[in-house]
């Protein structure tokens, strides 16, 4: 059995992770009594990591003895996280009232859904977009609707589109319109848009007809979210940190956890397992534990360790082996065009990834670092390492 990786850090610093985690929930004065410049540029960048700012501040934290300019960032990125969902809200109400209207039925599925059913304030969860699923037959009137309301594709894809909404007020709301639960076709299995119709909830506190994917099924997607993302990193302010759980996360996961009874513990450790998935739920779980002290009844914690990593998601997911992860997407694609775009983005990679793979050779031509790539993972496939 694979073992549950600890919590790690990208910025090498555990105590500056775990003050954040107990000033979000308002248990933490400022512990460092020396702060240079470059410390605090340090714990800024974890702040935007992290995605904290604003549950700092409504945590009941002054603030008063922290560094003045930290303070002032911070005091500066909540003000702005609060605007922008309030700015986001309207729109996606607005979106979604027309694809309403369309004839199109569409679920509130990762983040928002979490956004606007367990966490106390909407603005809270720290994010750059919202996810919205439709079945595949209905992707083309969901692309005509979105068109139709002036927002433009700016990114295409056999799986999900990214749809972005320019506003007078200076904000650029994205939406990720998704007709597969997952971006991978490997990963897509954990439920389809038809099974998540099925047992959708209403979502009240974002519209009155606003709909998400059930408890269930958000929790799982939110936790194959962050360990996708763990794996292929998270841009933030320009730079792509990867390995780490973000706050954020942990504490949208804590807040779920707070809302299980014994009875969804056990149809969601069920259905985890069920959907090869145990360890991508398992480590989410963890990850609230170490952050937020999450409580998960210990029968359920020893249901998924039991279940180990040979589910196929887990395996996807967790497998360092690009080739194995090539095949498991190539064998799950849905038609030939899934395919082309599988090999596509595993033979030619775009500029932006390369670069920062290898940050010390991104002034190479695109062609020269993709055959670097090719060549690192042939040499790792036939050589043995000892």
């Amino acid at each position: 059995m694979q073992q549950s990786a600890p919590v790690t850090d990208d910025f090498g610093e555990t105590e500056l992770r775990s003050f954040l985690a107990r000033a979000m929930v308002g248990e933490a004065p400022w512990p460092f009594p020396a702060w240079d410049d470059g410390q605090s540029e340090a714990a800024w960048q974890a702040i935007a990591f992290h995605g904290c700012a604003l549950a700092i501040v409504e945590a009941g934290n002054s603030c008063a003895d922290w560094p003045d300019a930290l303070r002032a960032r911070l005091l500066e990125e909540a003000r702005l996280q609060a605007l922008w969902e309030a700015s986001h809200k309207a729109r996606l109400v607005r979106v979604l009232d027309a694809l309403a209207a369309g004839g199109v039925e569409v679920l509130v599925t990762k983040g928002s859904a979490l956004a606007y059913s367990v966490y106390p304030d909407p603005a809270l969860r720290r994010r750059g977009d919202s996810d919205l699923l439709v079945t595949p037959g209905q992707a083309a009137a969901a692309r005509n609707v979105l068109a139709s309301l002036g927002l433009t594709l700016d990114l295409p894809g056999t799986m999900q589109e990214i749809w972005l909404d320019k506003t007078a007020s200076g904000f650029a709301h994205q939406f990720d319109l998704h007709w597969h639960s997952a971006s991978a076709p490997a990963a897509a299995t954990l439920f389809s848009p038809a099974e998540a119709l099925a047992h959708a909830v209403p979502l009240p506190r974002l519209s009155p007809t606003a709909r998400a994917t059930d408890p269930l099924r958000t929790f799982l997607n939110d936790a194959l979210n962050q360990a996708l993302h763990a794996r292929s990193g998270y841009l933030v302010e320009g730079a792509y940190r990867r390995g780490s759980c973000r706050l954020a996360w942990s504490y949208g996961t804590a807040l779920q956890a707070n809302a299980f009874d014994e009875e969804a513990w056990r149809a969601l450790a069920q259905l985890a397992m069920e959907r090869g998935a145990a360890l991508v739920a398992l480590r989410a779980i963890e990850a609230a534990q170490h952050d937020f002290a999450a409580p998960v009844p210990a029968q359920i914690l020893a249901m998924l360790r039991a279940a180990g990593d040979g589910g196929a998601i887990d395996r996807f997911v967790f497998h360092k082996d690009g080739w194995e992860h090539l095949r498991a997407n190539w064998a799950n694609a849905d038609g030939w065009a899934q395919r082309k775009e599988v090999l596509r983005a595993a033979l030619l990679p775009s500029r932006a990834f390369l670069s920062d793979k290898y940050p010390g050779m991104a002034r190479w031509p695109l062609t020269a670092l993709r055959l670097r790539r090719i060549g690192s993972a042939l040499w790792r496939r036939l050589v043995p390492r000892r």
